[in-house]
């Protein structure tokens, strides 16, 4: 970790690195950089090492500016040129980021795009950006007439709505109870990664271009994250159940490049046995992750449905577990 020692109150603080320093760190096994300042942490993962090690340049530096309208200015630049995408993205922590529950991302003609990857709690926040870029934090709370503050999944709403992963089922209600669906599940994978328009040509024969999921589907394919139930099946209306879901979950971390080599024990649930083989893996991440948690009867339940507030708890979990 760098921390700068800084003289008085300084609105941007500058760290550079000779470029052959970051080739040493980057052929050292898993070694994270940090720069550590009072307005922002950045931290620069093993494989945005790699690439900025493998790119050509004398110098990168890592920046950190404070702005008067409380945004915040985060750059890595080699040789004075901003990084705008790096393969492993880079971790922002920032202190002071209270009045918000959402970060968005500031563009030079002040249009604001949600940071998908990001959690705003206790005037914290905490983000995995593509590279430099403006930031801050903003109140983008949804309120559900169906979800109160008691109930426990309340914060897990609030992060979905605000993160605009779910949108509402009419008369403004989230409809915590009801079970998600798979066509609901691809959509929010997508959602969540970008959101962005793809093409909507599906591979099954029971998704068309219009349907409202079929860009969830066209991307969660395209990626192989998703299969059919056969080659021309997908069933998007069936309910999704927990251990597809821990699939899909599991495929999208690696096609993103997470580590998932660490797996949980599903022997402690009575009916583990009942897991199907495609799916043991991914359980046993999405259980030593913290993900996805057993029944108060002490099974997993890998059959059985999940609901729309159990599926946006995931979600915070995973967007806690890829930006702390």
């Amino acid at each position: 970790m760098i921390e700068p020692q800084v003289t008085g109150n300084a609105s941007k603080v500058s760290v550079e690195l000779e470029k052959k320093s970051v080739d040493a760190m980057a052929d050292s096994s898993d070694v994270d950089l940090t720069v550590k300042t009072d307005t922002a942490s950045v931290t620069l993962p093993d494989d945005s090492l790699a690439a900025l090690a493998a790119g050509t340049g004398s110098s990168v530096a890592v920046s950190v500016k404070a702005r008067a309208d409380g945004a915040v200015d985060i750059e890595v630049a080699i040789d004075g040129k901003a990084v705008d995408s790096l393969p492993g993205g880079i971790k922002v922590e920032l202190p002071k980021a209270s009045g918000g529950n959402v970060l968005v991302i500031v563009g030079a003609d002040g249009f604001e795009t949600i940071v998908k990857k990001s959690i705003v709690e206790n005037g914290h926040a905490y983000a995995l950006l593509d590279g430099s870029c403006t930031v801050k934090a903003v109140d983008n709370i949804i309120t559900f007439a169906d979800v109160t503050s008691t109930d426990w999944y309340s914060d897990a709403v609030d992060f979905a709505g605000s993160h605009e992963l779910f949108k509402g089922v009419g008369e403004n209600n989230f409809a915590p109870n009801t079970a998600m669906t798979r066509g609901m599940f691809a959509t929010v994978l997508w959602r969540f990664e970008s959101g962005e328009p793809v093409d909507t040509k599906s591979a099954f024969a029971d998704v068309a271009e219009g349907d409202w999921y079929a860009e969830g589907v066209a991307w969660a394919s395209e990626h192989k994250i998703i299969n059919g139930y056969n080659q021309n099946t997908f069933a998007p209306a069936d309910n999704v159940t927990r251990e597809q879901l821990a699939t899909m979950l599991y495929r999208y971390a690696v096609d993103i490049g997470l580590d998932v080599s660490a797996g949980g024990s599903l022997k402690k649930f009575s009916d583990s046995g009942s897991v199907s083989s495609y799916a043991k893996e991914a359980l046993e991440w999405a259980v030593g992750a913290g993900l996805i948690k057993g029944n108060t009867d002490n099974t997993i339940n890998p059959a059985g449905g999940a609901k729309r507030a159990e599926v946006a708890t995931i979600f915070m979990r995973f967007c806690e577990m890829i930006t702390k």
